[in-house]
C-alpha cells in the first residue's frame, strides 16, 4: 500500500517545478508552477491583495511529490476581478 503524507505550505518555492507541473499535465496552464509561482513573483498574491497561498501536497514515502492542491484564503473584499458591494450593502442592511 503507498501511503501519502499531507502537509500545506504557503509558497511554491518549497516544491520542485517539474515534479509539480508532472502532476497537472499540459492541458490546464493555470495549474501549472511558472503560472502560480508568478502570482507570488509579482505580488499577484499574498498580504497586498490578501490572497494567502495555502498549498495541500502529498508525498510518497520516497518523498517524492504525488498529489497538490493550489487553495488561497482571503481575508477582505480588495483584489477582486469583480466587486460585490452591492451585496455585501444589501447584507449589511439586512
Amino acid at each position: 500500500m503507498n501511503l501519502l503524507h499531507y502537509s500545506v505550505i504557503q509558497s511554491l518555492e518549497d516544491v520542485d517545478p517539474d515534479e509539480w507541473n508532472a502532476l497537472g499535465g499540459i492541458d490546464n496552464p493555470f495549474v501549472s508552477y511558472e503560472f502560480l509561482a508568478a502570482l507570488e513573483r509579482h505580488d499577484c498574491v499574498g498580504e497586498t491583495f490578501g490572497w494567502y497561498p495555502h498549498f495541500v501536497v502529498g508525498h510518497d514515502e520516497a518523498g517524492h511529490l504525488r498529489a497538490a492542491m493550489p487553495m488561497y484564503a482571503k481575508n477582505n473584499s480588495y483584489g477582486e476581478f469583480v466587486f460585490d458591494w452591492s451585496w455585501a450593502d444589501a447584507w449589511e442592511r439586512n
